[in-house]
C-alpha cells in the first residue's frame, strides 16, 4: 500500500500505471484499489472519491495517448 500525503493528480497516476495492481491511500480522502492500471471506483462511493476516480483515470488516459 502506498501513502500519499497529499493528493497530485500526475503523481498518482504515475503510481497507478507503474505498479498496474494494488492500493492506494491518500491522506484526507481515503483509500483506492486500482488494476489493470486504472483506479477502481470504491464500494461506497463520496463525491470527492468518485471525483478522484475521474481524475486520476483522465490523467492515465491523457499519459497513455501519443502525443
Amino acid at each position: 500500500m502506498r501513502k500519499f500525503p497529499q493528493y497530485h493528480v500526475k503523481q498518482v497516476a504515475k503510481h497507478v500505471t507503474a505498479f498496474f495492481e494494488g492500493v492506494i491511500w491518500i491522506r484526507g480522502i481515503g483509500a483506492f484499489r486500482f488494476q489493470r492500471g486504472r483506479l477502481l471506483p470504491p464500494g461506497k462511493p463520496s463525491t470527492e472519491k468518485l471525483r478522484v476516480v475521474s481524475e486520476v483515470n483522465r490523467q492515465i488516459g491523457t499519459m497513455r495517448s501519443p502525443a
